[in-house]
């Protein structure tokens, strides 16, 4: 039963994508846009980054990786930056003592930023063990 639900999982999150991207031209460049219009190594001689041009830039990368782009507004949408921050100030401001747990927890979310670790190594240093000397 339980192998069952294990392959319905993996099934739900496999993520099928069968667009092929266009070819594209010389102006767009093989390397995902680097070319005439930018050839990658940042500089801006045709203004091809600057106002409505990065828009235009964008659109055309995220037609060429459509999966890559609907993962990643996905996320983002989903639980964002912001949401982390605002996750982050109600456990520290709103919760006088937060348990080891949420904030471990917290910490593993933050890919173990240590500036979260730093902004509750009070709550941390009093609920670890100590260990006998």
């Amino acid at each position: 039963m339980e192998a069952g639900r294990q392959a319905q999982a993996k099934q739900t999150l496999t993520l099928t994508c069968t667009h092929t991207p266009p070819k594209q031209t010389g102006e767009e460049g093989s390397a995902g846009g680097a070319g005439a219009a930018g050839n990658g190594d940042g500089s801006d001689e045709d203004g091809a980054w600057v106002g409505d041009a990065v828009e235009e830039r964008g659109e055309r990368r995220a037609q060429g990786f459509p999966c890559l782009w609907h993962a990643f507004h996905n996320a983002v949408d989903r639980f964002g930056p912001n949401d982390f921050f605002v996750m982050q100030k109600c456990l520290k401001e709103d919760s006088p003592n937060p348990t080891l747990k949420a904030v471990v927890a917290l910490l593993k979310l933050g890919g173990w930023d240590p500036d979260v670790f730093y902004k509750f190594r009070d709550t941390i240093l009093n609920q670890v063990g100590r260990r006998p000397g």
